[in-house]
């Protein structure tokens, strides 16, 4: 990185670049920007051990999906609960969200849906902005989003919306220049994106983002083309342009390169935000530099004409259209559609592509991957997509909707495959929960001095006893696709990072069943008094495996 952005450059924080992440010094490290909801709600697991050691570099910014900071809907208090617990063990200079809503008080969508631009709008954002604030005792920062189609009943623009936002509550902007582009594009009838920009104030913009758009053909025949925010390519001239323009005018900042293609490298998203921060900063002088002590996370108290916390309205629309729409419903959409603006309502069935696409493809690629591996990929899609539009999901966390998967399957043609299908889902999915359950913690004594009576199951394990024996198919190794029979799988975690699977034999599952009820072994053991003498030559191995690898231990 050049001294031209001395310190400023960053990037989005996937788990894929872990490793390559912690061998860096922290000197050596751009800003990293972890994706707040990857780490909520959760106890322990890698994500939460390796963003903690990442932090220690000081160059950490929390940014979320999920606040639903425009929404109608109560706040959901156990989320901002977690969040401010996590921005405590990482200590980010910058915590945002999205200007938009997100669910109602039945539905989520998992998107970013653009509000109405009223005053009406503005009151009750700001109510929930100066409440997020109270609750993290921090400024919090709120990013204008790509839209694709606008309210008629818009009485500003989204940055001077975002300015109000503002002055009332002290809040800040995370400057998305990629997004002001996008929006510009798909609204030409609105104000140009550069005038855009002299409606906000300096002091409000606390960080910027970039990302690359796809172009896409404009849906029932408009002809031409509009811009789809997938960041899956390169940065587009029109938005290095803005950028350039807002570091003028607003100064230097911590500035994200945000690529979600599964295909790009590390080294080439380094490559292109230094490749941007020479040609944005060489020639430009910004209006004022900040400093690394100025970029600290400051209390959105120390900010003039910050609001105190206040009694949030009460929920004015438990079904909003949008979501409605979403789902399929046909009289939402006729009725939605008559409140957009005519030259941008042909665009509303992105919003539900793209929701679909994100319900089908995101577990698939994450907690279903190895399941996903082993079914195929297309037909878990194809699956998941049947069972959100029969049940659309409620919970925040994408994860948390799969609560109902399993029994799903069970009566879906993919199980005709045999009994494997469902298993494997349940497998992947009790694999995560132990995973960000609680960490094991470090023993004080030596393995070989602990007694029997002292002995209980790590806090975090699961017995999964399903109907196909899948632990040698998830391993590659004597399982397969027509084997009969049950399997009872055992879980745990060695460390926060490492999950430990293990086959439990027949005879032995009424003492692991009683480990698991939260016996001590020595109690435990009294399950064995009938057992064989077969089963009794596999105990020994077996309860030695437990301690040596820490799924057995004092508590």
């Amino acid at each position: 990185m050049t001294s031209a952005a001395p310190g400023l450059a960053g990037l989005g924080l996937r788990p894929q670049h872990y490793p390559q992440w912690q061998r860096r010094e922290p000197a050596a490290r751009l800003w990293l920007e972890a994706l707040a909801d990857n780490y909520l709600m959760q106890v322990g697991g890698p994500g939460l051990f390796h963003l903690e050691r990442l932090a220690e570099g000081g160059r950490m910014l929390l940014h979320g999906v999920g606040m639903d900071i425009g929404g109608t809907a109560r706040l959901d208090e156990d989320y901002l609960a977690s969040l401010a617990s996590l921005a405590r063990r990482v200590r980010p200079t910058v915590i945002s969200d999205h200007l938009c809503f997100t669910r109602s008080a039945r539905f989520a969508s998992f998107e970013l849906l653009p509000l109405p631009l009223t005053e009406k709008t503005l009151l009750r954002v700001c109510e929930r902005v100066a409440h997020v604030q109270e609750k993290l005792g921090a400024r919090f920062s709120l990013e204008n989003v790509s839209s694709y189609v606008r309210w008629a009943e818009d009485e500003m623009s989204e940055l001077e919306f975002l300015r109000e936002v503002c002055a009332r509550t002290g809040a800040g902007v995370l400057l998305d220049v990629n997004n002001l582009a996008v929006s510009a594009w798909n609204h030409p009838k609105t104000s140009a994106a550069v005038t855009e920009l002299g409606k906000l104030r300096a002091g409000d913009v606390t960080q910027y983002h970039l990302a690359g758009p796809r172009e896409e053909p404009e849906p029932e025949g408009k002809g031409g083309v509009y811009l789809l925010d997938t960041h899956d390519r390169p940065v587009r001239a029109e938005a290095i342009a803005l950028f350039k323009e807002a570091w003028r005018r607003f100064g230097a900042r911590p500035f994200v390169l945000e690529r979600d293609d599964e295909g790009a490298s590390l080294e080439e998203m380094e490559a292109e935000i230094a490749t941007i921060a020479i040609a944005v900063t060489q020639d430009v002088e910004p209006a004022f530099a900040r400093t690394r002590e100025d970029a600290e996370r400051r209390d959105f108290r120390d900010v003039p004409n910050a609001m105190p916390g206040v009694r949030l309205l009460a929920k004015v629309d438990d079904t909003p259209l949008f979501l409605g729409s979403l789902h399929g419903d046909e009289t939402a959409t006729a009725a939605l559609r008559a409140r957009l603006a005519p030259e941008s309502s042909h665009r509303l069935g992105s919003y539900r592509d793209a929701y679909e696409t994100r319900l089908a493809t995101a577990l698939p690629g994450s907690v279903l991957d190895k399941a996903a591996e082993l079914i195929g990929r297309e037909a878990l899609e194809r699956a998941l997509l049947e069972f959100y539009r029969a049940t659309p999901p409620s919970a925040i966390l994408l994860p948390e909707t799969l609560a109902g998967f399993a029994a799903f399957l069970r009566r879906h043609p993919l199980a005709e495959r045999g009994p494997h299908v469902v298993a494997l889902v349940e497998l992947a999915l009790a694999r995560w929960r132990v995973l960000i359950g609680p960490d094991p913690v470090a023993a004080t004594e030596h393995p070989g001095s602990f007694r029997p009576d002292t002995l209980y199951f790590a806090r975090a394990h699961e017995l999964l006893e399903v109907e196909a024996p899948v632990f040698g198919l998830w391993n590659g190794g004597d399982g397969d696709f027509v084997e009969k029979g049950r399997d009872a799988v055992l879980l745990w975690k060695s460390s926060a990072t490492e999950l430990v699977m293990l086959r439990v034999p027949d005879g032995l599952r009424p003492l692991v069943r009683a480990l698991s009820a939260g016996a001590s072994l020595v109690d435990a053991l009294e399950e064995m008094d009938d057992a064989s003498a077969a089963t009794m030559k596999e105990l020994s191995p077996f309860i030695a495996r437990l301690v040596a690898e820490r799924g057995l231990g004092p508590r």
